[in-house]
């Protein structure tokens, strides 16, 4: 029986006449009858207003009067207490014992803990704070660790040593609750939570929102502290932060109907879909093997698709988790099931934006691999992604990434090409190696699907494809010339050239355009010295038929005609006469050679004489470009493939500059040469850039490592019921 006062709000409200009083039915939620006492029209210090059953509950009442009508709440025996803890502060945890005993009267203690007088302080201390963390009273123990951090009252065990070891008590305690409350989620038994257990998860959820809070206001009001102290302290934050996002991904994933993890349908519900781990396999199985079928060589120990590049950079983190039993395979990805996946939230080493962008890939597969009747999942999981701490445009290039790994061509490169995109790409650049070898395999996947412009677009609009390697300048030579840019590729080439790389760079160029079919705009080109000299080697060199012809126009065309004379005297018999070209620069020469004296004619063969000399030294130096790949050798794609075009011989080319960049690096072991590249460059030096970071070595002492015991999660034994999904029954 609950006794209420109703003279204070009376007098509050300057009420001259009371009428009557009355519950308002909507702000009772257990108990609905209501017995009540008055003295009708009379004011007195012993009016009272009793409801049965209702001292902990609160609830609200209007007061009526012949002039207004006011309304008032009950705040219940309960939240009288937690309210009184905020009035009186910190002093209520320096005598603990009569607080105490007044919430084991109300019950506000956990059932765990027994009304006794010998209870320490300490004790009932950490039960106080466990009641103010349970119901929100953030505030009351934030002014508590300012209050303590002054140090006063250290002599009764009022320090934040004490505050400190009541969180992680808590933590620990929150997270082997949420280890034990989620498993038969994961054991494919198909048993689901009860409510009072999903209301147990959200609760730790708000928790550990709380403590996080606490453990900053620790950082900020610790005078006293080591550098290591200083350091564990930052290390509890960011394990507190695993844990709480650990726990919202398996909140969302019970939400949208994902959990608890099935490996068949649902026979009692339709609207709920599962995870097919084995359709999944074999579908990226069939697409790496697709891919790499357009250049072996290439592809033949590296990765396939950019999830492959992705997941690689992070095998060491995930490896354990992921890696199934008796498989060959290399390949990582797809996740064996939905609870590997989500543990990648507790590897403290892998940053948050590789952790959502692999979850934010995975669902992309689910939601593709989604049946008609499952619209509405899909409209939920599109919900759930857009939730997640990845921006906007960081979101776009992983979806990029989705479209290009599955050929969706357009898609990706609408989105890849975003400016929304370009600016966010700074936030995926924590590990760049990784970052600049997805990067370039981006551009190599349109190159593979003969979309040229696309991928030079793309380098061109990302502004992050950086030129710091060979292959890298190599790839973007390719690019310019299979886009019909000549003269990009030579301007690129002349800012590229340094010493000692200056003839591979050159000479990769001339190997480009003959293989694209450019060498006859090349020869129109005007060549400084350096380059006529590498020009003249390499199509002395080359044993493709139409190398000399091109030669004899490059002097044509740079009115050497001695030159030209000569070259066609040597090497008339390797020209098809069959050919209208070649007839027609026969007679140019042998027209103009009528006309020269002898003696210019015997010093053109002399010179001829020499070059060829010089060619066959410097052919050595480059042993690429006596392999040079024939037409016999193109790799075509068989036709059944589907969505898949006829690849030509242009992508063979790295193949061979493979093997020249192998050649120039043994000649220059064997000359004790250090290569002195240039600065890496960025194509669209325009694009502003974030500061890039490596992923840093964290905790080196054991004191700091020994706290992540804390993030290991049991593994999930293997259960099948065909019985088919059912509640969890507990005490």
């Amino acid at each position: 029986m609950a006794q209420v006062n109703l003279i204070e709000p009376i007098r509050q409200e300057n009420l001259t006449s009371f009428v009557r009083s009355s519950v308002v039915p909507e702000s009772l939620v257990k108990h609905n009858t209501v017995y009540f006492s008055s003295n009708d029209n009379y004011l007195s210090d012993k009016f009272i207003w009793n409801i049965n059953g209702a001292n902990l509950e609160v609830y609200s009442y209007n007061i009526t009067s012949q002039t207004k009508i006011c309304n008032a709440s009950y705040m219940g025996l309960q939240k009288q207490e937690l309210h009184r803890f905020l009035q009186t502060g910190p002093y209520l945890l320096e005598q603990p014992q009569g607080a105490i005993s007044k919430c084991f009267q109300l019950g506000l203690v956990a059932p765990e803990y027994e009304l006794s007088e010998s209870i320490s302080d300490r004790v009932a201390r950490e039960v106080l704070m466990n009641i103010a963390l349970d119901n929100s009273l953030t505030p009351f123990l934030i002014n508590t660790i300012k209050e303590w951090a002054t140090g006063l009252n250290a002599d009764i065990g009022c320090d934040l040593k004490h505050i400190l070891d009541w969180i992680w008590k808590k933590v620990t305690s929150i997270k082997e609750s949420i280890d034990s409350l989620t498993t038969s989620l994961f054991d494919f038994s198909g048993t689901d939570l009860m409510p009072h257990d999903m209301s147990k998860l959200f609760s730790h959820q708000v928790n550990l929102s709380a403590l996080s809070v606490l453990l900053k206001q620790l950082r900020v009001h610790a005078t006293v502290l080591t550098q290591q102290g200083h350091d564990q302290l930052v290390t509890r934050c960011e394990i507190v932060e695993l844990i709480s996002h650990y726990l919202k991904i398996i909140l969302y994933f019970k939400g949208i109907k994902l959990l608890p993890e099935q490996d068949k349908p649902n026979q009692l519900d339709d609207s709920i879909s599962f995870y097919s781990y084995e359709k999944c396999a074999q579908y990226y199985t069939k697409r790496r093997k697709q891919v790499n079928s357009i250049n072996p060589a290439a592809l033949k120990n590296d990765d396939v698709l950019l999830i492959d590049t992705l997941v690689r950079h992070l095998e060491p983190q995930i490896g354990v988790l992921w890696k199934t039993p008796g498989s060959r395979s290399k390949f990582l990805y797809p996740p064996p099931n939905i609870y590997s996946l989500l543990r990648i939230f507790l590897v403290d080493t892998i940053p948050l934006v590789y952790k959502e962008s692999l979850l934010l890939y995975f669902l992309m597969d689910f939601c593709d691999n989604l049946e008609e009747e499952h619209v509405n999942m899909a409209q939920q999981i599109v919900l759930f992604m857009s939730s997640l701490q990845l921006s906007e445009g960081t979101r776009n290039f992983v979806r990029g990434i989705w479209f290009l790994d599955h050929q969706k061509l357009s898609s990706a490169l609408q989105l890849l090409t975003h400016p929304i995109v370009t600016c966010a790409l700074g936030e995926f650049k924590v590990d760049v190696s990784m970052f600049n070898a997805i990067i370039r395999r981006a551009v190599q996947l349109f190159l593979f699907a003969n979309e040229h412009k696309s991928a030079l677009i793309f380098t061109q609009c990302c502004g992050h494809f950086l030129v710091d390697t060979q292959k890298n300048e190599n790839l973007y030579i390719q690019l310019l010339l299979l886009n019909g840019n000549l003269a990009g590729a030579i301007d690129f080439e002349r800012q590229r050239r340094g010493n000692p790389n200056a003839a591979y760079l050159v000479h990769n160029l001339f190997f480009v355009c003959e293989k694209t079919n450019n060498l006859n705009k090349l020869v129109r080109f005007p060549l400084d010295d350096f380059e006529e000299e590498s020009l003249v080697q390499y199509l002395f060199s080359s044993p493709q038929p139409n190398a000399k012809r091109m030669l004899i126009l490059y002097y044509t065309f740079n009115n050497k005609l001695l030159e030209a004379i000569s070259v066609a005297r040597e090497f008339s018999h390797q020209l098809d006469m069959s050919l209208e070209e070649n007839k027609c620069i026969l007679e140019l020469t042998e027209a103009y050679n009528s006309r020269v004296p002898q003696s210019l004619s015997d010093l053109a063969n002399e010179m001829t004489h020499i070059i060829s000399k010089n060619v066959e030294s410097a052919s050595q130096e480059f042993p690429g470009a006596q392999r040079i790949i024939s037409d016999e050798t193109t790799i075509k794609i068989n036709a059944k493939q589907k969505g898949m075009k006829k690849i030509s011989t242009t992508t063979s080319i790295e193949k061979v500059l493979e093997l020249q960049e192998a050649g120039l690096r043994r000649n220059a072991a064997s000359n004790h040469l250090t290569p002195n590249r240039p600065r890496p460059m960025y194509l669209s030096p325009n694009v502003s850039r974030m500061q890039s970071k490596v992923i840093k070595a964290k905790h080196q002492n054991s004191g700091a490592r020994d706290l992540f015991s804390v993030l290991r999660t049991p593994d999930v034994i293997r259960q099948r019921e065909p019985q088919g999904p059912k509640r969890r029954h507990t005490e």
